[in-house]
């Protein structure tokens, strides 16, 4: 790791640890829809903060249901939800292969892969042995495309609020070359057209205002000392567990912007993966908004695979059998610290019940333009609160 990013690193734990001291406590998962009773009941069993709501076998047996071995499945369901669903892996091999295997169905001699090699200069000199100077998750070094694959932008945030940046996941309708360059030479394209299904910003095509073309950049390494030239696309039929964090899959509820992706399909792993990664379980469960209904085996937002699966795999998650007994994984027990020193930060807004109701009243039935935002943003930094009183912002 290079001292500029050793500092970076050291700057954030700072920063993490300086947040901890002013916490708020969230009562519920927010992206659960609130008649969803039993997916909530689960998620709070495979949390593994509390003891004394750890899984039953019921509840435990109940999300194994939803792995697509079960016979609640036919051929036809499980194809349906293979073709459907973004792939979720306890690890990068796992999701390696699945990424290369999607890859490999889509080839044909009509859409041939494209493998597009990254170009590593020092001094304008071609370097072949600098892979660790670059994180390859971030800017891969080969990228297999095609048509119709399923991609994510990798290592750069175009602009956030159009819905481009770092994981935005869209579907590759066109690679383009110049007349005289090829991928067999290798050659990068001039750029690769995406269709990003939650892109809102200005239209590149009209035909299409989805479709934006994604161009080769140029990125220093770490230690300053070379640069790379990459295309900002990986394939992203899988993902790992931990970089799907922070999004979610499967419908929404009424006003709320629709999901990029319907339903997932998860393999965390086994126990003694999630006992060396607490969470992990949570962490892929907790992003569906629905479990749907026993009548309808295609309305989960999210289902199952591997091997390990298994209801001894999620009841007492955070626990390990010793001595006859069952004792905390070590690094359960070390969350359970955290957890403690963040719930000593927690305070309470001090609101009451009614003004509650009417901010969360505003905050589902308003809705601004970002430019709209950054004015009543740049009001408050100017100490001027006349122009808020109507709009409910002001405090």
């Amino acid at each position: 790791m290079g001292e500029a990013k050793r500092s970076f690193v050291k700057s954030g734990l700072e920063q993490f640890q300086k947040f901890s001291k002013d916490t708020m406590n969230l009562g519920r998962a927010q992206r659960v829809h609130p008649s969803q009773i039993v997916l909530s009941r689960i998620l709070e069993g495979i949390r593994g903060e509390n003891m004394e709501a750890y899984l039953t076998q019921e509840d435990a047996e109940l999300l194994c249901s939803y792995h697509l071995r079960d016979y609640r499945f036919t051929d036809e369901d499980k194809k349906f939800i293979k073709d459907n669903s973004l792939w979720l892996f306890a690890n990068k091999a796992a999701r390696n292969n699945h990424n290369s295997q999607k890859i490999k169905q889509l080839h044909s001699k009509d859409n041939p892969v494209a493998k597009i090699k990254a170009l590593t200069t020092s001094n304008g000199t071609k370097v072949k042995k600098s892979d660790r100077h670059f994180d390859a998750d971030r800017t891969p070094p080969c990228v297999n495309v095609c048509r119709d694959a399923r991609v994510e932008i990798t290592g750069v945030n175009y602009e956030p609020r159009w819905g481009l940046y770092h994981g935005s996941i869209g579907t590759v309708r066109d690679i383009v070359f110049s007349d005289t360059s090829s991928p067999n030479n290798g050659d990068m394209p001039d750029y690769v057209l995406v269709e990003f299904p939650q892109y809102c910003g200005p239209a590149f095509l009209e035909q299409n205002p989805k479709l934006i073309p994604i161009v080769p950049l140029d990125v220093r390494c770490d230690m300053a000392c070379c640069k790379r030239r990459y295309l900002p696309l990986k394939p992203a039929f899988g993902k790992t567990c931990h970089t799907f964090q922070g999004q979610n899959a499967g419908p929404v509820q009424e006003n709320q912007p629709a999901n990029t992706v319907l339903r997932i399909v998860c393999d965390p792993g086994n126990r003694g993966f999630e006992g060396i990664n607490p969470g992990v379980l949570y962490t892929c469960a907790s992003r569906a908004t629905t479990l749907g209904t026993p009548e309808d085996v295609r309305s989960s937002a999210i289902y199952f695979c591997g091997d390990d699966m298994t209801p001894g795999r999620v009841l007492f998650i955070d626990r390990k059998k010793e001595g006859g007994g069952r004792k905390l994984y070590d690094k359960a027990a070390l969350r359970l610290v955290w957890v403690s020193q963040v719930k000593r930060g927690r305070h309470t807004s001090g609101i009451e019940e009614a003004e509650l109701e009417t901010l969360f009243k505003f905050f589902n039935e308003t809705r601004l333009r970002c430019f709209t935002i950054e004015g009543l943003i740049a009001t408050l930094a100017n100490g001027d609160n006349v122009l808020l009183q109507g709009c409910g912002l002001c405090w």
